[in-house]
């Protein structure tokens, strides 16, 4: 049985979870869904940035939140470059931004001072301070004093916003070394000291599995409208991304559906269909965990060519057969969404 403690804990979560920074920050975001894979390469961010310029080309109002903090790979998809820039603008209602951070009430927004366990002592700083001997600072810090501040997302010539941990970090080649707490605090704080503004859509970029930031993800955004699962029709990759469906469901959190991805290669000199790594498993995927199959998407050479480029697919060649179905499984998002409305199911308790 819950003692009065943990019933005035679980109060006090559920008030933050609806009334906090983050909550204040996405008061204007209409939906809010989280695109994830419980198996690495199977095409999971090239499919949410596709999508994301899907909707913007239906005139909706995008962003992109990549919460992949290890392998951000959006800002790379979508030809960005450049760091957050700073604005000093309130949150909605007034409430000036802070740290989202658990027990750390008392640090501002973007500041994780830990020590760094088992080798010397570090602050974080958002960057990688090498003293010639592996001994250095670990990241998380968007630097300088953030609590009355605002951070703008990175504009794309595509119509999608886009914040990533690239747009914090001093370069590409230099790995990001976070532990479980520093991920969770950085990616809340990214929730809560955006300028999201007014949008139609955010999703979420979810790195594979169901770690850190898919539990911090599912577990801190009011009114997430589902989770879209990213799968190719590979047992080893349905069996793994099963895990990942019931984990959104002990999490209380709604699956909008599976996408089959680099389902067929279509033959550039018969056309017949090669199914390189099987046949329809995330189709009997979805049916055996009774979710919607949303769709399945070809493999063709020019995704990962123009994803190179930083063109996305959808916009370098629009009526190819990959852009096609991307945009029918956006129609198809866009459908359930919109009928759910906010009454429907939400998860984040």
């Amino acid at each position: 049985m819950d003692t009065f403690y943990d019933l005035k804990k679980q109060a006090r979560e559920q008030w933050i979870l609806q009334n906090g920074p983050i909550a204040q920050s996405l008061s204007r975001v209409k939906h809010k869904i989280a695109i994830f894979s419980g198996k690495g390469g199977v095409g999971k961010t090239t499919s949410t940035v596709n999508l994301a310029v899907s909707l913007a080309k239906r005139g909706c109002k995008v962003a992109i939140l990549d919460a992949d903090v290890h392998g951000p790979a959006v800002p790379k998809i979508l030809g960005a470059s450049g760091k957050l820039d700073v604005a000093s603008h309130r949150m909605p209602g007034g409430h000036h931004s802070h740290s989202e951070c658990e027990g750390h009430g008392q640090h501002k927004a973007g500041c994780t001072h830990e020590h760094h366990q088992g080798n010397g002592h570090g602050h974080s700083h958002g960057q990688s301070h090498g003293h010639g001997n592996g001994h250095g600072h670990e990241g998380g810090h968007f630097g300088g004093d953030t609590h009355n501040l605002r951070f703008e997302p990175i504009k794309t010539p595509y119509g999608v916003d886009m914040v990533s941990v690239d747009s914090i970090w001093p370069g590409r080649e230099s790995p990001v070394m976070w532990r479980g707490p520093y991920k969770m605090r950085v990616i809340r704080q990214f929730l809560s000291i955006i300028n999201w503004g007014e949008l139609d859509y955010l999703l979420v970029d979810l790195p594979p599995g169901t770690g850190d930031e898919v539990l911090t993800i599912m577990s801190s955004i009011p009114g997430l409208d589902g989770m879209v699962v990213v799968s190719t029709p590979q047992d080893v990759s349905t069996i793994v991304c099963s895990k990942a469906i019931n984990t959104a469901r002990e999490m209380n959190v709604p699956i909008l559906g599976v996408v089959e991805n680099m389902s067929v290669l279509c033959c550039p000199h018969c056309n017949n269909a090669i199914k390189l790594f099987g046949h329809r498993s995330a189709e009997r995927l979805a049916k055996m965990m009774e979710v919607d199959f949303l769709g399945s998407i070809p493999f063709m050479t020019e995704v990962n060519e123009s994803s190179d480029e930083g063109i996305p697919v959808v916009i370098k060649h629009p009526e190819s057969l990959v852009a096609l179905e991307v945009g029918r499984i956006a129609d198809c998002l866009v459908s359930k969404v919109e009928t759910a409305g906010k009454g429907g199911e939400q998860g984040g308790d």
